[in-house]
């Protein structure tokens, strides 16, 4: 019976690659509603599939899980739900709203993207039947990159799992990346997209006609595969700049400020113009510059000193960072995987948070993050048992909290 159930547990390859892509579907049309709702200050996105996918700006088939179902997005004011159906194409009885989030070990299982995140999904069961690190990983710090409607191929599925599964971490980059303060770069990477788009389709039309001059109604016109996706404008409402002469066309967006630059200028703002020649970027905003930025200003924010906490008995506990070295590990315990769930092949990953005193010792721990209740208490008890080399400040030993995180994997 048991055997039986491991070998249920198991997927092959091409359901890996599935799950996966239905997860990094579900966050690009989560992002989509959410950075509709921020842009246009409305969810009216039409009834009809084709009417949400312009809407959205996404393909048809973006709007459709990799077993060929529709999501199904309910819309409440402000609040918006999206639901996959799963492999078995079935939605399950919709009971009361998920609070929280909820992991799962089924790919029949309903996935749920709920306002601002995935609520219900199955991501570090998939990770785990992977067996291995990803080999590809999205940065930090990297601005997203929104690929034009006219070079998606969303039905070309991943070749390998690992594939998918980098996949679905580029999906989850814009969700993520609004933490660094507002949404002024990822419209610029919209924007960026949208050119790109025009550019397409004066090419098509230049190809046709053998002249690039036309305006947006004459580009709307005849018939093109994409054109109902078109904007005559950016992503702060102002139009694009078309000029046409021997050599070809110029393509600009005026960027958030919406004037033109006095001189040419490239850079991290989104102010700056972002200038297409004849299909090719010549003037814009510089990602690579951007990324940097981003990651100086976390390393100065986490060199300067943090605010201790008080805690009831008067003792005063720090945080890592700035001027308090992080403590140093000298004995650790293997913490023990309960019998149960390593004979269900239940893996993942348990967050802790210690507090280590001055003499290296860990005097209280808790449970932030555990994927099983019996995987967060081994690892806890292990963790318990761990001694440290203490953090320092300023030469002296002080009392630390410190995360920790312990990774179950039944394969190994």
């Amino acid at each position: 019976m048991i055997a039986a159930l491991l070998l249920a547990a198991t997927l092959n390859d091409a359901e890996i690659i599935r799950g996966f892509v239905n997860l990094a579907r579900l966050n690009r049309l989560g992002f989509a509603l959410k950075y509709r709702l921020i842009q246009y200050g409305d969810l009216e996105i039409g009834t009809s599939l084709h009417e949400r996918a312009v809407a959205l700006q996404l393909r048809d088939e973006e709007l459709v899980d990799p077993w060929e179902t529709p999501y199904r997005i309910e819309i409440s004011g402000k609040n918006v739900r999206v639901t996959g159906a799963g492999a078995d194409r079935k939605f399950e009885p919709d009971d009361a709203a998920i609070q929280g989030r909820v992991k799962t070990s089924s790919i029949t299982t309903d996935v749920i993207w709920s306002n601002d995140h995935v609520a219900q999904g199955n991501y570090t069961w998939l990770f785990l039947q992977v067996g291995k690190p990803p080999s590809k990983h999205p940065g930090l710090y990297a601005p997203p990159v929104f690929e034009p409607i006219h070079r998606r191929q969303p039905n070309k599925l991943p070749a390998t799992p690992d594939d998918a599964r980098s996949l679905e971490l580029e999906a989850e980059m814009p969700v993520v990346f609004p933490r660094f303060g507002d949404m002024e770069v990822i419209r610029v990477m919209q924007t960026r997209a949208s050119m790109e788009l025009l550019a397409a389709r004066l090419e098509a039309w230049h190809a046709k006609h053998g002249s690039y001059t036309a305006d947006m109604k004459q580009l709307k016109s005849e018939a093109w595969p994409y054109n109902d996706w078109l904007l005559p404008i950016d992503q702060w409402g102002t139009p694009f700049r078309l000029e046409i002469g021997s050599a070809g066309y110029i393509l600009t967006s005026l960027g958030a400020d919406q004037r033109a630059d006095a001189t040419p200028v490239a850079g991290i703002s989104s102010n700056i113009d972002q200038v297409m020649e004849n299909g090719k970027f010549t003037r814009g905003f510089d990602s690579a510059a951007y990324e940097a930025e981003l990651q100086r200003r976390d390393e100065e924010q986490a060199r300067k000193p943090r605010p201790p906490t008080v805690a009831a008995d008067g003792t005063t506990i720090w945080r890592v960072g700035g001027d308090v070295t992080a403590p140093v590990a000298t004995h650790q315990v293997d913490p023990l995987y309960p019998a149960d769930a390593l004979k269900q092949k239940i893996g993942g990953l348990c967050i802790i948070e210690a507090i280590i005193d001055e003499q290296g010792n860990v005097i209280e721990a808790k449970l932030l993050m555990a994927e099983n209740e019996q995987l967060g208490n081994a690892a806890l008890d292990a963790v318990r048992q761990w001694k440290f080399k203490p953090a320092i400040r300023n030469g002296v030993p002080v009392r630390v909290f410190y995360n920790l995180t312990i990774s179950f994997n039944p394969r190994d």
